[in-house]
């Protein structure tokens, strides 16, 4: 078995009977046009991987389902067979037979040989996360794209690992997210000390993975993108590890790989080795200057919203109609003040994750706690409220700045956010 490294979550998995590949993305401007790859394969990505038989997506992330390149390349290769897992909400399936695809569901199969299993991850009961398992004779390959960690679904892919464990596993270390690159600190401490926890938070979970999987050998993999545009100057605040990062991890840098960029770094199976690996992080003035050296074009809503005349945008209405919605499906257990601020409003408009109350505009929300202040473009706001863009591809992509008070994450809160809309 040979596994080829193309970007990020993409990479080829090849076995004597047949050639996988997994989440080629590759059009630029992921999360509504923030996300760009670095660095560039330098050649179209369709050539670059060439024919394979399958091609697996994992989860509905547009930085793993992107559905512009995955129509360009069935273009070329129409044989090829796109295969996604098994899930209680369906969100990938759904959305890809909108899309035009017609993928096959599968739970396991046996392709010449060599097994191919997909996993469901039931950390989140959005439940849409998967894992990939593929083996053959002795050998065995996992791919964990973002999966948070479930013991019960590691438990289940040792169990179809042919010797207890894979000989490569390929293991998330690093958070997308908004935080803390889009979050007001008081300082530029805080701001860095935040981002240095992130950067230990997440290694510690891929550390974690190797803990539970015990692979031979474990790479560092997907989450691989920078800011384009104006975002561009948060890339430093990220608190992102570059992948050799986990080289120095202690307990699992040393069976840990980082396999080169350029679509042609290849680890076999056969001999343990790669043909070209990295070592060194990479500079972050030379990322900042190939960003300011490519066109950027506005990020999706300021190319695709037009307004009608001088007809204001009926924000407010819009807000209170989501609140209702949103608190009679997911209310948080305790109350917070969700404070949005419209970039072209002096004022705010606030209302709670729990408690029904009535919607209120106010200039100054300095004596409301717990509270998350939201400051968003107009034209932004209006069309998230309205689904055509979800608050998670909003919020991922860093199109919006916030103020939280107290500095606290609360998944209850952010999962009411995701579903305020009409």
């Amino acid at each position: 078995m040979k596994l080829r490294y193309i970007y990020s979550a993409c990479v080829t998995i090849e076995t004597p009977t047949v050639r996988i590949l997994c989440d080629p993305w590759f059009t630029p401007g992921a999360d509504g046009g923030s996300w760009l790859q670095y660095p560039p394969l330098g050649h179209p990505a369709v050539d670059v991987i060439g024919p394979t038989d399958l091609i697996y997506i994992s989860h509905i992330h547009s930085d793993h389902y992107d559905p512009l390149f995955l129509r360009t390349y069935l273009q070329r290769y129409p044989k090829a067979q796109v295969v996604v897992g098994e899930s209680k909400l369906k969100l990938l399936e759904k959305r890809m037979h909108l899309d035009g695809f017609t993928p096959q569901v599968v739970g396991s199969d046996n392709y010449g040989g060599t097994k191919l299993a997909i996993f469901p991850n039931r950390s989140s009961p959005l439940d849409h996360d998967t894992a990939l398992i593929v083996t053959h004779g002795e050998q065995a390959i996992v791919n964990m794209n973002d999966n948070h960690i479930d013991e019960a679904q590691i438990k289940a892919i040792r169990a179809a690992c042919p010797t207890g464990r894979p000989d490569l596993a390929l293991l998330p270390y690093c958070g997308a997210g908004p935080y803390p690159q889009t979050y007001r600190f008081d300082d530029d401490a805080q701001r860095d000390a935040a981002a240095a926890r992130k950067q230990a938070q997440f290694l510690g979970y891929y550390q974690r993975y190797v803990e539970l999987l015990n692979p031979v050998r474990a790479m560092p993999f997907a989450g691989t993108y920078v800011l384009g545009g104006p975002l561009a100057r948060l890339n430093r605040y990220r608190g992102m590890p570059d992948a050799t990062a986990v080289l120095s991890l202690n307990g699992c840098g040393e069976r840990s790989i980082v396999l080169a960029d350029g679509g042609d770094a290849v680890y076999d199976l056969d001999t343990m080795t790669a043909n070209r690996l990295r070592t060194q992080p990479y500079d972050n003035k030379a990322i900042a200057a190939y960003l300011q050296s490519i066109p950027f074009n506005g990020y999706d809503y300021e190319r695709e919203f037009r307004p009608i005349g001088n007809r204001p945008i009926p924000i407010v209405p819009m807000v209170d109609a989501a609140q209702r919605r949103a608190r009679s499906v997911r209310p948080s257990s305790e109350p917070w003040w969700i404070c949005l601020k419209p970039s072209t409003s002096t004022d705010f408009i606030v209302i709670n994750s729990k408690d029904d109350v009535p919607l209120r505009i106010t200039n100054s929300v300095t004596d409301l706690e717990p509270r998350w202040e939201i400051h968003i473009d107009d034209r932004l706001l209006f069309l998230t409220l309205t689904r055509y863009y979800h608050w998670e591809e909003v919020e991922g992509g860093s199109l919006f700045a916030s103020v939280r008070r107290p500095d606290v994450y609360r998944k209850d809160v952010e999962d009411f956010l995701y579903f305020l809309s009409i």
